[in-house]
């Protein structure tokens, strides 16, 4: 919950499908998933558990999936890590990805920076870093944000990022998860739709 896994992953069966279900772990090797970890996939984000932590997450992740193993049931996810050039001419590319990353279900991984934080799936209840006084990222509130992220936050490094016409809502739009499952009070299962 604290990272934020869930906006791509699904951890007992909660989260998005951006990334491959983390539920099926336990039939890893433990070093496996350090390295997985410490050294992460492309557009996953970096970050830099503390080992205690890093160990904590790995011994849940082979708590959850003790007994289970792949099955070979699965549906494996598809991430597309190499660029097509269809995106190149997207505003997150141009205005946002010189510093930001993300996994869309549009167009797999964009975006090639790292000082910025990790987008994927932002208007999830899962992503960890809230708007401000605990609200959750909206497209609206993106839009306000690119427009004058001091206003919103006075202390923040970001400027504000100008736009033509338009390209606000294709960066919502891309950063948008059409399906995730969220349980509801522990019962059955709740699929929202953005």
């Amino acid at each position: 919950m604290r990272f934020g896994c869930r906006r791509c992953h699904t951890v007992r069966r909660e989260g998005t499908t951006l990334a491959a279900s983390l539920d099926r772990l336990g039939s890893k090797n433990p070093e496996e998933l350090v390295a997985a970890i410490d050294r992460p996939a492309v557009y996953m984000p970096e970050f830099r558990f503390t080992t205690a932590d890093r160990d904590d997450l790995v011994n849940y992740l082979l708590w959850l999936g003790r007994g289970r193993g792949d099955g070979g049931k699965e549906t494996p996810t598809v991430i597309h890590f190499v660029r097509n050039g269809r995106d190149d001419e997207h505003p997150f590319v141009k205005r946002c990805g010189g510093c930001h990353r993300a996994l869309t279900e549009a167009l797999g991984g964009i975006g090639r920076g790292s000082i910025g934080p990790n987008l994927s799936a932002l208007f999830t209840p899962f992503y960890p870093r809230l708007y401000r006084k605990g609200e959750p990222w909206t497209p609206e509130r993106l839009r306000d944000w690119l427009k004058n992220s001091r206003k919103v936050r006075p202390l923040t490094v970001m400027q504000s990022v100008v736009l033509e016409k338009g390209e606000v809502e294709r960066i919502a739009e891309l950063l948008r998860v059409s399906r995730y499952v969220q349980t509801e009070d522990g019962m059955g299962e709740r699929v929202k739709r953005y």
